[in-house]
């Protein structure tokens, strides 16, 4: 199961690459971008843990969600938000946020998916 998530972890990370680098040409690729490459599936799997949310094999499809979500949401922020809010910061906290919400979400609302 680790290596699933170090997986997801690679491939969010490398999908997220061109808004990487634009943001590390502008100077706004912050320590909060590279925590929401990471942190999402780490809670996830914590709450998996813990025992919150549906518990079944079927419900391992929930990061693949994150997979796609965390590229998305950093290339919207990095080539789309930025242009128009000069609030760096703040802009990629917000995204760190709606993540780690995700996660919660994805593990308290998806119902229990059959093996």
């Amino acid at each position: 199961m680790i290596a699933l998530f170090i997986g997801a972890i690679l491939v969010a990370a490398l999908a997220s690459g061109p808004a990487w680098w634009a943001a590390r040409r502008r100077g706004t690729w912050l320590l909060w971008d590279y925590a929401s490459l990471v942190t999402p599936f780490g809670l996830w799997l914590v709450l998996a843990y813990a025992g919150f949310g549906s518990q079944s094999l079927g419900n391992l499809v929930e990061p693949l969600v994150l997979v796609v979500a965390i590229p998305i949401l950093n290339s919207v922020r990095v080539l789309l938000v930025e242009r128009w809010s000069r609030i760096r910061t703040a802009n990629s906290i917000a995204v760190f946020v709606i993540l780690n919400l995700a996660a919660v979400g994805l593990r308290a609302f998806v119902p229990l998916i059959p093996e």
